[in-house]
């Protein structure tokens, strides 16, 4: 079915004509509507400061607000905007997570807080907002007029923030709960230099034995930095894992050693990055991240809870208010990650693949979810059963015919759409 066309006239005297007419391109991918702008307002529904009764009326004080660059009464008026109006304007502004660009203050790391964010006061972190924002406009001001829906599709990565921690976290483990064949087991192993977190082979035979697509993402830095340690392995541990362009990324470290200078230690052209810890500030890191070349970013997320950070299910180029147009590289965002569970809600392990499988379910159409399963999570001991909790996961995603992404896979998607 082909996407549905609508001519629209937005008057380029308007300040927000730029972040109006990237708003409107984000229909295309998942509603299938494309918007085409017209040279008159003949007929069209138009964009405009006045109201009318075919037509949109924008909210002058919030966008003069962006353009003057005062992004917290950009998130004072969104707070105060009603539930029938200025569709558009919330958008804008959840999607490309205005509410954290004049937020100096986080946690002992420098993240934006789930507890900080609009999400939380809310209670919505768990909700495709925007998805909803963009239906109902369709329906308010373009009655009658139906959508397509598209399947959703998963990636899954891994973050190897670790491959020789195995001796302290699982020693002092089998220690405590007198585990001590295991623990002299994995004594054994370190001494020859095999450790039992360098599993990437029982990775790639689990994601091989269903048929679905993985990615990993690589520490190169070792010092630690911020109160964060970086990485215990080099790039000779990795080499033979980190082959593809398509499978592997950066894992940028908490250091201030920029990407360009981190992408040259890895043994093959890096075009995605994920930030360790989940450590960044926008819009910062955006503007770092193009001045790199990378092409994928998929840092998005809240650490402490599962859900949309930026309230919306599916990859996206945020916006560039310096050049009025949509940054270079594409936002994968972050959507469920296995430590969230066990060390921020404190989710019983048996019950952590249920619950994933519960968010997916609920949003099904239109999304691209993000699962991050670090490599010790596929290990016995303190992490013992969630790989199993994993594997049930893959099996309802299989069951279930959800296609799976790399690399590659994201950016034909995107530029498809």
């Amino acid at each position: 079915m082909a996407n549905t066309q609508i001519p629209v006239f937005i008057d380029k005297d308007l300040h927000c004509y730029s972040e109006l007419n990237y708003v409107l391109s984000l229909f295309k991918p998942v509603l299938g509507i494309e918007f085409n702008l017209a040279d008159n307002s003949v007929d069209k529904f138009t964009f405009s400061k006045l109201t009318s009764e075919k037509g949109y009326t924008i909210s002058e004080s919030y966008w003069l607000a962006y353009e003057h660059q005062n992004y917290s009464q950009c998130h004072e008026i969104f707070s105060f905007f009603q539930e029938k109006e200025f569709w558009l304007e919330k958008i804008f502004h959840l999607i490309n997570c205005i509410q954290e660009f004049s937020s100096h203050s986080g946690d002992q790391f420098g993240r934006f807080t789930y507890q900080q964010s609009w999400q939380y006061q809310n209670g919505n972190i768990e909700n495709n907002v925007v998805l909803e924002l963009m239906k109902d406009f369709i329906s308010v001001h373009f009655a009658g007029l139906r959508w397509k829906s598209f399947k959703t599709s998963l990636f899954l990565s891994h973050d190897v923030d670790t491959i020789f921690g195995e001796l302290t976290q699982n020693g002092m483990y089998y220690l405590r709960t007198m585990q001590f064949a295991k623990l002299k087991n994995i004594i054994f192993n370190f001494l020859l230099r095999k450790p039992g977190w360098a599993n990437m082979d029982v990775i790639n035979k689990l994601h091989d034995d269903h048929n679905v697509k993985h990615v990993y993402f690589w520490l190169i830095t070792k010092a630690t930095s911020n109160g964060i340690k970086n990485a215990d392995y080099g790039v000779d541990q990795i080499a033979k894992y980190c082959n593809s362009s398509a499978t592997s990324g950066l894992h940028k470290s908490s250091t201030s050693m920029s990407y360009v200078d981190e992408m040259k230690s890895l043994p093959i052209k890096c075009i995605a990055n994920r930030n360790h810890f989940l450590r960044f500030e926008l819009p910062h890191h955006w503007h770092a991240l193009d001045d790199s070349g990378i092409a994928i970013d998929a840092s998005l997320g809240f650490a402490e809870h599962h859900g949309f950070r930026n309230s919306y299910g599916y990859i996206f180029r945020p916006y560039n208010h310096k050049t009025k147009s949509a940054f270079k590289h594409l936002s994968v965002p972050l959507h469920l990650m296995d430590a969230t569970f066990r060390n921020y809600l404190h989710v019983p392990v048996e019950e952590t693949a249920d619950t994933i499988v519960r968010f997916i379910e609920s949003n099904r159409e239109s999304s691209v979810i993000s699962i991050l399963w670090h490599n010790t999570f596929f290990t016995d001991g303190k992490y013992e059963g969630y790989l199993q909790q994993y594997e049930k996961v893959l099996k309802y995603i299989v069951e279930s015919g959800f296609s799976t992404l790399d690399f590659d896979d994201l950016l034909k998607l995107e530029s498809n759409c």
